[in-house]
């Protein structure tokens, strides 16, 4: 009876360990040694956690079914887990705001305005389309040179470029007198004019 219970003892041992294979790892041996009416029953345990690791050892011997020796050892040690260091990534600072930029910022803001305002339905005169025509080319070829001195990255510079070539076919629509056309070009402008204002901002 006693080494029945022993034996499963040891099996239940087994089967905690390989349920939580991946927190814990155990190892169990049994050894049962039967000499006429004595029986002699080692039983060593070792379960290995992070940072614990336990050893039980058990020694139990019967004389015609009844203990007459029993006795058990538990050892247990803690070892010190060193954390792992958090890797931060550094925070990269805004680039200070050089001239360039300011400009750049300066004369967008002056242009989003004027392109939203010729894609209204509101009526207005020749004379206003050709002032409002020259003046956003003249912003368009500011806000393109001064992207190139602030040295931007090559997608705003190609913004800036693609803005100065839609307004001045802008121009030219508005001088064929096809404002529809000059509207799509102004639209366009617009979108890449908001592009821009969100680098220098």
């Amino acid at each position: 009876m006693i080494r029945g219970l022993t034996i499963f003892c040891a099996a239940a041992a087994l089967v905690v360990c390989s349920a939580l294979g991946q927190t814990y790892e155990g190892k169990s041996k049994s050894e049962t040694k039967v000499k006429g009416t004595e029986v002699k029953t080692k039983t060593e345990t070792q379960t290995k956690a992070p940072g614990t690791k336990t050893k039980s050892k058990s020694e139990t011997l019967t004389r015609n079914g009844v203990v007459v020796k029993s006795k058990t050892k538990t050892s247990e040690k803690t070892e010190t887990v060193q954390a792992k260091p958090v890797k931060t990534k550094p925070v990269k600072a805004k680039p200070v705001k050089t001239k360039a930029v300011a400009r750049v910022e300066h004369d967008v803001n002056q242009l989003e305005p004027l392109l939203a305002g010729v894609n209204t339905t509101a009526t207005i005169n020749s004379i206003t389309w050709m002032r409002l025509a020259n003046e956003a080319n003249m912003l368009a070829n500011r806000i393109y040179a001064n992207t190139r001195s602030a040295r931007a990255s090559s997608d705003v510079i190609t913004a800036a470029h693609e803005l100065r070539t839609h307004l001045e076919l802008f121009r030219r629509q508005v001088r064929a007198g096809d404002l529809a056309g000059a509207r799509a070009h102004a639209q366009e402008a617009l979108t890449l004019a908001y592009r821009i204002d969100q680098w220098a901002s």
